[in-house]
């Protein structure tokens, strides 16, 4: 017994390669139109269909073709310009100038890196330049 996807035998051309509508006759004779589907992730994906003579192509599912058309132009032109404005976007941004707590934290783990070489954790040095820098602040604040 002949499984069902076995007794059709579509075109050898794939359907990508043809503008939705297109009719080809398949390996057995029969004929195959192109049609068009939306896929979960809103891709667009175009497959054989057997055509049936009584199918009419109406000015309505000719307006619907091109509508499918213009759609992709346009996820196309977006993700071009998103593209686009990524690369643009990093060239022009200037680079932050470190803060004064910047500075303060890069010279006590310098400091700290010669003074306690034992503490091996970044993370505790890097708290206790916190510490140091919340007291001289407070320390600061107080005398203002």
């Amino acid at each position: 017994m002949a499984s069902k996807s076995s007794s059709k035998t579509l075109p050898s051309t794939s359907a990508s390669k043809f503008e939705v509508g297109h009719v080809e006759n398949g390996q057995d004779g029969l004929k195959y139109v192109v049609t068009s589907s939306i896929s979960k992730n809103d891709k667009t994906k175009k497959s054989w269909t057997l055509f049936e003579e009584s199918q009419v192509v109406t000015e309505e599912v000719e307006e619907l073709v091109q509508e499918v058309k213009e759609l992709e132009i346009a996820v196309k032109k977006q993700k071009t310009q998103k593209k686009e404005k990524k690369t643009s976007s990093d060239e022009e941004k200037p680079k932050r100038m470190p803060n004064e707590y910047n500075r303060f934290v890069s010279t006590k783990m310098a400091e700290y890196r010669e003074s306690h070489p034992e503490i091996t954790n970044g993370r505790e040095k890097m708290k206790m330049a916190a510490a140091e820098w919340k007291t001289m602040k407070s320390q600061n604040a107080v005398e203002v």
